[in-house]
């Protein structure tokens, strides 16, 4: 009921509101001309007809709506405007991107300034009183000039071949024919220069190892060749590797892997070491050796790999090292010859075992007794006669009781007592005193013969071990006694003024039994 009430009210405020504007329209006619001049305002539909229609008829019942659609079409002209400004600006801002492409140094920042300009008449070749047309077509014959030189850009930037080159090529071109190929030259360089770097990282460490190499970057053939050596003195393969781990292998290097025939010393009061190369021997001595005993056959072929052995007997001094630290138990007599230089006499296989032991300790790597077949290999240098020096030795070449005939070889003089280490010429490999000086405790135990030896240079450790083995000889012995071959058996415990030792250091490649 209120609803229809409401509608009622509605209609007639509604009718009496249309009465009264049809009763002022009869008493208040409108002008012809009024009516001539807003038909015109309209039909024309401009600012510039509305705001005539207002100055000539501003107190018309049209002036407010012709006041309302000038204002519409000034909105709309001020729109237009806007749209055509930030049209102009992107327009500008296109074509100094098209001109920095084509190589031109101009900011991209959508204003007229005075270098755009003058780039832009130089690019459509327009003199500076004529104007300057901004608008599509121009940046479609800009962007239609950078796509042509393309690929005299692409071999410009190809003969550079720099990545920054190809980078900006990039830039001037991303969607160009040759963006792909520029990102695998980039990618190509890029892994290049990371090889270089790490070449010449491996360059570098390779000089602080003593190799004589020069870091450049590039695998040259002196590089290449210490690589290939320093795998094979720890592989046993060349190998060539260029990669992090091969590096991180070097970093950790504190000196280049030892070489066959290189003297080494582990710390300050360690023995002098000989590295002896890896091969194979006849060890014993062939029936018809002269002074030949039944202990030393049947002669058989041993292999040995690669060890070093101390360049000469242990001395005084050195033992003493070990003695000041608790690690060696007695003090040696010195027979009254001296101390010093001269080799440790009077001490036993124990003993010299626990100095070999103190060495490992003090230097971070294994020191132990020679094997039998090892001791013989060393003491042989490659040679298969009674001495390196052929069948006979003279007493200018060891400390021996020369004094006494040995077949027909010369005799010479005996000293009665040890000479320092290294008195005497070495062998082919280096070593002093393998024959005479004093006799030199090796692992193995006793064996009547060599039926069953180990073909493979290990110490022998079945047989008599109450009883172990010496070789080389004293300056005491004959020459039947020094010759390469020879071998006694005295206990372990057993000492005296004509008996020390050498020791062995075993090399990183080799399997610890």
């Amino acid at each position: 009921m209120t609803r229809f009430v409401f509608w009622v009210v509605i209609s007639v405020l509604m009718l009496a509101l249309g009465m009264t504007l049809w009763i002022e329209s009869r008493d208040n006619p409108p002008n012809p001309a009024e009516l001539a001049a807003w038909d015109r305002a309209r039909s024309a539909d401009d600012a510039t007809a509305y705001r005539r229609f207002l100055a000539q008829w501003g107190a018309s019942g049209y002036a407010p709506q012709a006041s309302l659609r000038l204002n519409r079409l000034r909105a709309e002209q001020a729109e237009r405007d806007a749209n055509d400004r930030e049209r102009q600006v992107q327009l500008i801002i296109a074509a100094q991107k098209g001109l920095r492409r084509l190589g031109v140094e101009v900011e991209a920042n959508g204003e007229l300034d005075a270098a755009t300009e003058r780039s832009l008449r130089d690019f459509s070749s327009i003199a500076a009183t004529d104007q300057l047309r901004i608008d599509e077509s121009l940046v479609t014959r800009i962007e239609a000039a950078v796509l042509a030189r393309e690929p005299r850009v692409w071999a410009e930037a190809a003969a550079v071949n720099r990545i920054e080159t190809y980078q900006q090529f990039i830039e001037r071109y991303p969607n160009g024919r040759f963006v792909e190929a520029a990102r695998d030259r980039i990618a190509a360089l890029q892994a290049d220069f990371e090889r270089r770097a790490l070449i010449q990282a491996i360059q570098v460490q390779l000089q602080r190892l003593g190799q004589s190499v020069i870091p450049t970057g590039t695998l040259e053939a002196e590089t290449a060749a210490s690589l290939r050596e320093l795998a094979l003195l720890q592989t046993g393969t060349e190998r060539v590797s260029i990669d992090a781990d091969a590096l991180a292998e070097l970093e950790q290097l504190e000196r280049w892997p030892l070489r066959p025939g290189d003297v080494f010393r582990d710390c300050p009061g360690c023995p002098e070491m000989v590295v002896i190369p890896a091969g194979s021997f006849l060890m014993g001595s062939p029936d018809r050796e002269y002074g030949r005993q039944p202990s030393e056959g049947p002669q058989h072929e041993v292999s040995v790999t690669q060890f070093a052995i101390g360049r000469t007997e242990v001395s005084f001094s050195q033992w003493q090292s070990c003695l000041d630290q608790g690690a060696c138990a007695i003090q040696p007599d010195d027979a009254g010859w001296g101390r010093g230089a001269r080799p440790v006499i009077y001490v036993s296989l124990e003993d010299a075992q626990a100095y070999a032991r103190w060495l490992s300790e003090v230097s971070g790597a294994w020191y132990r007794l020679p094997s039998e077949a090892e001791w013989e290999y060393a003491a042989r240098a490659g040679s298969a006669t009674s001495f390196p020096s052929g069948p006979c030795l003279s007493s200018d070449q060891a400390n021996f009781d020369a004094s006494r005939s040995f077949g027909r070889c010369a005799i010479g003089i005996a000293l009665g007592q040890t000479m320092p280490v290294g008195s005497y010429p070495p062998n082919a490999f280096g070593l002093h005193d393998m024959h005479g000086n004093v006799r030199e405790w090796v692992t193995d135990c006793w064996n009547p013969d060599y039926r069953g030896a180990p073909v493979d240079a290990r110490a022998w450790m079945t047989g008599d071990c109450g009883r172990a083995v010496v070789r080389g000889g004293a300056w005491s012995d004959t020459a039947i006694q020094v010759r390469s071959a020879s071998r006694t058996r005295p206990s372990g415990s057993f000492h005296n003024d004509r008996t020390g030792f050498r020791v062995v250091r075993e090399m990183p490649h080799e399997a610890r039994p």
